[in-house]
């Protein structure tokens, strides 16, 4: 392919990476563990100060594998986890696939009805989770149901001191104490690349409900060989502070297998929040950032006077939501600031191409959201065609490349209006987001056409929202909207036909709905505006709300 049709090779040329890398067809096990015989004494994980080698990370994978059979996981099973970001979920990830099963990465905080539905669609009867989720899963486990304690990985003094602050453990099996009885699994493919290996639950391309989505070792390891062909001051040795939650394809797919099977370290921090990502800056002074609008927002607020400095910084990456151009920009500022040349690179993906398939090309700040990944494709088309369309004008982005999904969970026919075949003969993925490239190549990034609210970039579904309100027989109808918020990005707020007590609203969506989901706002009206189908015209009533 020429640099006509595609004129972002020349970022390519002055990066000095070849425009289609080969990426080996592995497992990600197989991937991780290629890393770890090169280097089995470093680093692979840091948690809380406790720092876990290559050599015993797979250690633990095997044991674990071996405890899973055990508990009579097979190949082909699916094995929900639900944790947050500790060793124990690197862990299970990776046996999983070394299994042969798949992994379905549930939300920590999930509510048992959302649990319920994932485990029902997945068939999973396998779940690993935490005492930070057991309060809500409780009347939801399965038979298979495994304790991930988060104080079983901490330093002796930090245990400790979190067993004297914490109540009583739930009474189930212990992962630890599952595996310390068993025997390890030893190395073997029980799984093909090309095979689903991982469930990310996110929004449709056209529908915004939630879907499982299908990835396999394949996906993950293309973003692995592009990611690192692009960024090319990754080196084994560095580190990834990883903030982001491993249910969402940033976390997992950039921050724990690009990062490990790369050869680096990646810093677990269980907690998400800005004070938690400045906090640990500070504490572990890692090579590269990742995150998500809010925490460098925490960030550039955290040090007015300008104290800190940052040596040890080779980049940082944003995603996961619309980064704007003035954050951008007040980021490199705030570097410059600082004796460090160091831009904020954003990211445009989604979980249907594990995450990222473009990032900003290394320069001064730019409103763009970067080039392809190598070995991906960017082409945008009329909407509800296949027509491509010239640079600078709008139309709908399509993806293809070796990240793209295989498909949605148990759902062929969204499958078939996301996934299509062009005249060219290449499949692309049909994003149902707004935008267009420039002459040079460029991603000009519009907005999502699906109904996804970013609630601290935390993605809520519009109708799950609705569903749990039209559950309450004084609701008649109801829409859940986004609304700009300056804090949280957006907000939920619920627009009613109904005589529903707010309160009794706001107890439903306490019991029913994580804490992203809930409505902030409750407006009551006597209609709402249609469409011609006869569906709310969801566009028509955010504009008479915010107008």
């Amino acid at each position: 392919m020429s640099q006509a049709e595609h004129p972002w090779y020349r970022i390519y040329d002055e990066l000095g990476c070849a425009p289609e890398p080969q990426v080996p067809s592995r497992t990600l096990y197989e991937a991780l563990r290629e890393a770890g015989e090169v280097r089995p004494d470093a680093v692979a994980l840091f948690y809380m100060g406790r720092k876990l080698s290559f050599e015993r990370l797979l250690s633990e994978i095997g044991r674990c594998a071996g405890a899973l059979a055990e508990r009579g996981v097979r190949a082909g099973d699916t094995v929900c986890i639900c944790l947050p970001n500790i060793p124990q979920c690197v862990i299970a990830f990776y046996a999983c696939n070394l299994l042969g099963a798949v992994a379905c990465m549930a939300h920590p905080l999930s509510t048992g009805s959302e649990v319920k539905r994932v485990l029902r669609e997945t068939g999973a009867r396998c779940l690993l989770l935490s005492e930070v989720s057991y309060g809500a899963l409780a009347e939801v486990l399965p038979e298979k149901a495994i304790l991930c304690p988060v104080g079983e990985y901490l330093p002796p003094h930090l245990r400790c001191a979190l067993r004297l602050k914490g109540g009583k453990l739930p009474e189930l099996p212990r992962l630890g104490a599952l595996m310390r009885g068993a025997e390890p699994l030893p190395p073997g493919r029980r799984i093909d690349p090309g095979d689903c290996a991982v469930l990310l639950y996110s929004g449709g391309t056209s529908s915004g409900e939630p879907k499982g989505i299908e990835l396999s070792s394949d996906n993950l390891n293309a973003l692995r060989v592009d990611l690192l062909s692009f960024v090319t001051a990754a080196q084994p040795g560095d580190s990834m502070l990883t903030i982001l939650p491993l249910f969402h394809g940033f976390g997992l797919g950039v921050c724990v297998h690009t990062v490990l099977s790369g050869g680096l370290s990646s810093i677990l921090v269980p907690q998400f929040s800005g004070r938690s990502f400045v906090r640990a800056i500070k504490k572990y002074r890692p090579t590269f950032l990742a995150g998500v609008p809010t925490v460098y927002e925490a960030l550039l607020a955290s040090d007015p006077k300008g104290k800190l400095r940052f040596p040890f910084l080779k980049g940082a990456f944003c995603g996961g939501d619309s980064v704007p151009y003035e954050l951008k920009r007040r980021f490199a500022q705030f570097m410059a600031e600082r004796e460090r040349e160091i831009p904020l690179l954003e990211g445009y993906g989604l979980t249907e191409t594990v995450t990222a398939c473009t990032l900003s090309p290394p320069g001064p700040a730019s409103p763009n959201a970067g080039v392809p990944f190598p070995n991906m494709e960017l082409r945008i088309v009329a909407a509800g065609s296949c027509e491509p369309l010239p640079p600078g004008e709008d139309g709908e982005i399509c993806v293809a490349g070796p990240q793209v999904m295989l498909g949605y969970h148990g759902d062929a026919e969204e499958t078939a209006r996301a996934l299509r075949v062009h005249p060219d003969g290449r499949t692309f993925l049909h994003t149902g987001d707004l935008g267009h490239l420039t002459e040079k190549g460029e991603l000009v990034f519009r907005q999502r056409l699906k109904r996804v609210i970013k609630v601290k970039s935390f993605p809520v579904y519009p109708s799950e929202v609705e569903r749990v309100l039209l559950s309450h027989p004084g609701v008649r109808a109801c829409a859940a909207l986004g609304l700009p918020d300056g804090r949280t990005g957006q907000r939920v707020c619920a627009v009613l036909v109904g005589d529903a007590p707010e309160r009794e609203l706001r107890a439903l969506c306490e019991r029913e709905l994580n804490r992203w989901s809930r409505p902030s706002d409750y407006i009551y009206r006597e209609s709402l505006p249609k469409t011609r189908v006869g569906k709310i015209n969801t566009t028509e009533l955010l504009k008479e709300i915010t107008q």
